[in-house]
């Protein structure tokens, strides 16, 4: 055979081995980084995907905290308003009965204290309502007094003794000590 056909034969052969080579390794690695990069790019996608909807609850959980704190701002300010009307009120009652007690003659000035179940504590609140004698205790319902006592800011412990309290005062008022004594000992 003559050199040069093996040349060429080789040259040939060297082609075909090549080509060989490229299509069945290189070519494949290709193929495989392609699938590698097509994955980490939908991994990617994903990812965006995620931190985009994180981002939303982010947001929706804000907006939430935004209202709630709205919420507890106008129940807040609900509760101040009635706060400041519940003081009105207070402030309206204390001056009917201050102005009440302008209107009527000289108020005289029972020792309330005489009376069972009214300690010197009570005694003095009701004074500082203008509550001072036991015909004007006498008078009043048990509902009234516990509105005095409530402005004075004592706290009723016995509702039921309220009732007691106003027969006891109607005796003082009418001078009837002996009365008064017999029932202070029944109760």
């Amino acid at each position: 055979m003559k050199p040069s056909i093996i040349f060429v034969a080789g040259i040939f052969a060297g082609w075909i081995i090549e080509w060989l080579f490229y299509m069945l390794i290189v070519r494949r690695k290709n193929k495989k980084l392609e699938a590698l990069a097509k994955a980490k790019a939908a991994e990617a996608k994903a990812a965006e995907a995620k931190a985009a909807e994180a981002k939303a609850a982010e947001a929706k959980a804000a907006e939430a905290k935004a209202a709630e704190a709205k919420a507890a701002e106008a129940k807040a300010a609900e509760a101040k308003a009635a706060e400041a009307k519940a003081a009105e009120a207070k402030e309206v009652k204390a001056t009917e009965t201050v102005q009440s007690s302008e209107s009527e003659e000289a108020p005289t000035f029972d020792d309330l204290s005489k009376l069972k179940g009214v300690g010197p504590k009570i005694a003095e609140s009701l004074m500082e309502v203008n509550v001072t004698s036991y015909s004007q205790l006498a008078e009043m319902s048990g509902d009234d007094i516990v509105e005095k006592l409530e402005l004075a800011e004592v706290k009723i412990v016995n509702r039921a003794k309220l009732d007691d309290l106003q027969a006891q005062a109607k005796l003082a008022a009418a001078g009837k000590w002996d009365e008064l004594e017999t029932l202070k000992q029944t109760l």
